[in-house]
């Protein structure tokens, strides 16, 4: 079986109200992005967590980046001393499908848990942008 190959889509508005999608899921990082651009917002959906730790340490900096907890190349937690590393300050919200008493971060400004109502998932995303 032919392993996916990591995914980029880029909505190109304003970069600097944009909010990144990071899911190791190509069809779920695509559906959150369709869904956020159909309620009016710039985003960017990717498979790759080395190439979105790149996007976020160019100008001009995301609003919001909904992070997959648990992904093969790189954890969530993983993916947050990443970006503390490289002086990356950008809300992040976690998306994950584990149980609350497993994601217990500092770092994130809220949790998603998977499978989400749209309507949680917009109220978690206009707190941010």
């Amino acid at each position: 079986m032919a392993q996916e190959q990591p995914t980029a889509r880029t909505v190109p508005r304003n970069e600097a109200s944009a909010i990144v999608v990071l899911d190791d899921d190509p069809a779920l990082a695509e559906s959150m992005c369709d869904l956020l651009l159909a309620e009016g917002y710039a985003a960017e959906a990717d498979t790759d967590p080395a190439r979105v730790l790149a996007r976020l340490k160019r100008a001009p900096t995301p609003l919001l980046l909904l992070l997959d907890c648990t992904m093969p190349a790189m954890t969530g937690e993983a993916f947050l001393t990443a970006m503390a590393e490289a002086g990356v300050h950008v809300p992040v919200v976690f998306c994950t499908a584990l149980p609350d008493r497993s994601v217990r971060s500092e770092r994130v400004a809220a949790v998603l848990h998977k499978p989400f109502e749209l309507s949680v998932f917009f109220d978690v995303v206009r707190r941010f942008a």
